[in-house]
């Protein structure tokens, strides 16, 4: 059974937990991150390893994911408030071009 719902179904162990309580449904323990919003804390809340496999993969794509849309956010709220030149725009700049290159996206990072 999933340590998160308690349903049966198809399950993952995805850290160094052991016996049932490391088994889980990747939706739910994908549920659990983004419930979390922890985007750079990619370990169990239990055994703090970090989740591995496909599932670890899955967990640090949606983290970009999300990290991408909040800097992207904060980069416009910067331009409109202090303008292009303000450090804390070009803070912002340089986060989202090192998430751009994390993503392997440079060519994104150009237009910033």
């Amino acid at each position: 059974m999933c340590t998160i719902c308690w349903d049966a179904g198809e399950l993952v162990s995805p850290c160094a937990c052991r016996g049932s309580i490391g088994l889980v449904h990747a939706a739910c323990l994908e549920q659990q991150f983004v419930a979390r919003a922890d985007w750079l804390n990619l370990t169990c809340p239990t055994c703090k390893m970090e989740y591995t496999g496909q599932i670890g993969k899955r967990l640090a794509a949606v983290a970009l994911e999300r990290l991408e849309e909040l800097l992207t956010e904060a980069l416009a709220a910067n331009r409109e408030t202090f303008g292009d030149g303000h450090p804390q725009t070009l803070a912002s700049i340089t986060w989202l071009a090192g998430l751009y290159e994390a993503k392997g996206e440079v060519s994104a990072a150009l237009p910033l």
